[in-house]
This record gives structure tokens, C-alpha cells and sequence, in this order.
């Protein structure tokens, strides 16, 4: 049974903590009212329900409940649009601080789960070899763009899930991370300003994007086979690094602002290169080398 003095504690609460929780209400009201997390644009596929998932949207925009089988309307207001509006409040109430005045997103693929069995029109597939020969593997596969804030004072740093996009058949993570961007940064355009992604994103039409929605990008670089490593990696040995730290690690830093060696991206890019030291200890016996 809450007291009053219960209640009064509550509204008495820090602001980050109360709006987290007013946040989280509209998302929860929504999941009742729609009766799924799938909402929105409803995808030309559905997701298949396996591994406990909840709700899935079948071809014709119905949100299928896997336990019966029954089919429920998806009705027009989204969760997405309570998710708008929950970060709006906690970024008007400064719960989501930028990271040295930017706004950073991290772009990746994530596997949900697979089966040999349960499958539907929306699953990949791939050939598994075991013992008993090939077999074939369904799976699903999403890019979720998630929002990185700084930690405001005293508190521990928030992690806001802003979107995801099903991977479709015969695409690559690319195509379905451009997709998601496409609807995502009309929603949310002051959201972030910096996109981190993987050395699978360190493509041209990627890059070129991002800076046609006036967004900067920040990739892995790994294939040396690029023309831009390749200039690059000839200038570590006549310029000098800039020294610095990490946490306990000892680095050196270069950077190589301006270069032209990627004609394909529409504007000159920027190459930072880390190089880290640090020591590690054996689990066998505990000692560091």
C-alpha cells in the first residue's frame, strides 16, 4: 500500500529519474494499445516469433500474436511517436548531455536468433554443415541505432534505443542501415550529429548519405587494399605522433585531415590513427606481459 508521504517522496524525486520514468509511460501504453513493439510503418514482411519474441506483423499490417495465432489491428499512432517524445523530454530536462557539445549514435547489425524449423517470408537463410550433411538455417538480423549520450553529473550515462530495421533477403547490413537512417533522421534531426559504425560501413554511397543529411560519420578503416590506407599508412613513418593516454593505456595519435585519396565520397575525409599499449594478465598464472 503507497502512503502519502510514499507519493510525496516520489514527486520529490531527481528530475532525471522522475522524467525517465514519465518517459517510459507512454511506451508502455502504447505496447498495450497496439499489442506488440512492431509498430508503426508496418515492414512488407513479417517477423517470425521465435525465442520468446512477442508480437509479429504479417504482410497485410495485422499484429499476429504468436501464442493464439489471432490477428489485431495496428492502429495509426505509433510507439514510435511516444519514443519522440520521451527523448525530447529527457533531452529538454538535460538527461541526455552531448559528448563535448556532439551528439553521437552508434549504427550496427545485431542477430536476434535462428532455428532449423520455425521460419517465415521474412527470414534469411544460410547453409549450416554438420555432421549430418547441410542444413538450412533460418535467422533473423536488424541494424538498431542506438543513442550514446554523455552521463550527466553524478549519474550514470543513459542508452536510448532510437530505432531498428529488419535485414532483408538479399540485401547487405548497408542497405537495411541507410533504410533505418532514412526514416530516422526526419524523426529525430537534432538527435545526434556524429554516426559511429563498423569497417563494414566504411563505404562511399554510406558516407555520402551522411553528408547529404548533414551528418559526419566515423568508421573503422581496415582494408588495405584502399587507396586512401595505402596513403595514409606511407606518412606514419615521416610524420611524427602526438603522445597521449587512455584510461592505462599508452598511445600515440595521428591525424591526417583533408585527404582526397577517396574520390568517391563527396568531400575530402579524415584519417585518425591509434596506436595503443597496454599490459595484460594471464589467466593461467596471473602474471602481466
Amino acid at each position: 500500500m503507497e502512503t502519502a508521504q510514499g507519493k510525496e517522496t516520489l514527486n520529490r524525486s531527481s528530475t532525471p529519474d522522475r522524467l525517465f520514468r514519465e518517459g517510459l509511460r507512454p511506451v508502455r501504453r502504447a505496447r498495450r494499445r497496439h499489442l506488440g513493439p512492431e509498430v508503426g510503418t508496418p515492414h512488407p514482411y513479417r517477423l517470425c516469433p521465435l525465442r520468446g519474441s512477442g508480437f509479429v506483423l504479417d504482410p497485410a499490417g495485422k499484429s499476429q500474436c504468436p501464442r493464439n495465432g489471432g490477428l489485431l489491428p495496428v492502429l495509426e499512432e505509433s510507439a514510435g511517436t511516444a519514443a519522440v517524445q520521451r527523448r525530447q523530454c529527457l533531452k529538454r530536462n538535460k538527461a541526455l548531455p552531448d559528448i563535448h557539445g556532439i551528439g553521437v549514435a552508434v549504427l550496427d547489425g545485431h542477430e536476434s536468433h535462428a532455428s532449423y524449423r520455425r521460419h517465415c517470408s521474412g527470414c534469411l537463410k544460410r547453409s549450416i554443415k554438420t555432421e549430418q550433411g547441410d542444413r538450412t538455417q533460418y535467422y533473423h538480423r536488424q541494424v538498431t541505432l542506438l543513442l550514446v549520450p554523455d552521463a550527466p553529473a553524478g549519474r550514470p550515462p543513459l542508452r536510448l534505443l532510437l530505432d531498428h530495421e529488419p535485414q532483408r533477403e538479399g540485401e547487405d547490413e548497408v542497405a537495411a542501415a541507410l533504410r533505418l537512417l532514412s526514416r530516422v533522421i526526419p524523426a529525430y534531426p537534432r538527435a545526434f550529429d556524429l554516426v559511429l559504425a563498423d569497417g563494414l560501413y566504411a563505404t562511399a554511397p554510406f558516407f555520402n548519405f551522411l553528408l547529404a543529411h548533414r551528418k559526419h560519420g566515423l568508421a573503422v578503416l581496415k582494408d588495405e587494399r584502399r587507396n586512401l590506407f595505402q596513403d595514409v599508412a606511407g606518412l606514419f613513418d615521416y610524420l611524427p605522433p602526438q603522445p597521449g593516454s587512455y584510461g592505462s593505456r599508452q598511445c600515440l595519435w595521428w591525424d591526417f585531415p583533408d585527404r582526397i585519396s577517396w574520390p568517391q565520397v563527396d568531400a575530402p575525409v579524415r584519417v585518425v590513427r591509434s596506436l595503443e599499449t597496454y599490459s595484460v594478465r594471464r589467466q593461467l598464472d596471473g602474471t602481466r606481459y
